[in-house]
C-alpha cells in the first residue's frame, strides 16, 4: 500500500493519486508490488531540517529517502514489508521542472526515491547509468518518454490534468539521496515534524 502526505500549502498543486501511481509503478517494475511505503511532499524549510539532521547539510534538497523498519521493530506476521519514506520538496521540484510540468518532475523524484529505498545508488558511473535506465523504464511505462540530460526532458506530455500544474525556470541539478533507517526508531517517526500541519495520510 502506498501512503501519501502533502503539506497543506501544496495540497492544491499535488495530486496524491498521481504520486501513488508513480510509486506503485516503480515497485511493480522492480518486482516488489506488495510493499508499503510513504511519499511525503512538503516545503524547503522542513526538508532543510531533515537534510541538516541526517546528512549534515544546512540546505534544502529535492528528495530524501529513509529506509523502513529499524532492526528489532516488530510487525504483524501478515503485514506487508514497510520499505520506507520518500520525502520531496515541492519548491525544489518546481524549480527543477524547467519547461516540463511540475507533475513530471515529481514523478521523477518519486521514482528516484523509491529506487534508492530498493538499494539502487548512483555514486559510481556504472551505478548511475543503471539507475538512470531504471528510472527511464518506469517513466516510460507511465507514458513519460524520458531522456536524461543535465536538464531532463519529457518527450510526451502528461495528461491535461497533470500538465496544469505549471513550471518555473532556472533549475539546479537534482541530488536524490538515500539514508539508512534511523537506528532504534521506525523510519517514519523522523517525519513526525511534518505531520501536524499536513493533511491526513491518503491510502491507495
Amino acid at each position: 500500500m502506498i501512503h501519501t502526505q502533502v503539506e497543506d500549502a501544496f495540497s492544491s498543486l499535488v495530486e496524491s493519486d498521481w504520486l501513488c501511481r508513480v510509486a506503485q509503478a516503480t515497485l511493480d517494475a522492480e518486482g516488489h508490488p506488495a510493499t508499503d511505503l510513504t511519499v511525503v511532499v512538503g516545503g524547503d524549510e522542513a526538508m532543510r531540517e531533515l537534510n541538516r539532521a541526517y546528512r549534515g547539510m544546512d540546505a534544502p534538497t529535492d528528495v530524501l529517502s529513509f529506509g523502513g523498519e529499524a532492526p528489532g521493530f516488530v510487525t504483524a506476521p501478515d503485514a506487508a514489508d514497510y520499505l520506507g519514506d520518500v520525502v520531496i520538496s515541492y519548491p525544489r521540484a518546481e524549480a527543477q521542472a524547467g519547461e516540463n510540468p511540475v507533475a513530471a518532475e515529481l514523478a521523477l523524484l518519486v521514482v528516484h526515491g523509491v529506487l534508492h529505498l530498493l538499494g539502487h545508488d548512483h555514486a559510481a558511473p556504472d551505478e548511475q547509468e543503471a539507475m538512470w535506465r531504471r528510472q527511464a523504464a518506469v517513466l516510460t511505462r507511465l507514458g513519460l518518454r524520458y531522456r536524461f540530460a543535465e536538464q531532463p526532458v519529457f518527450d510526451s506530455p502528461l495528461p491535461a490534468s497533470r500538465a496544469s500544474f505549471g513550471a518555473s525556470q532556472g533549475a539546479p541539478r537534482r541530488e536524490g539521496v538515500a539514508h539508512p533507517a534511523d537506528p532504534g526508531n521506525r523510519a517514519r517517526s523522523v517525519l513526525s515534524q511534518w505531520r501536524a500541519p499536513c493533511k491526513p495520510i491518503t491510502l491507495c
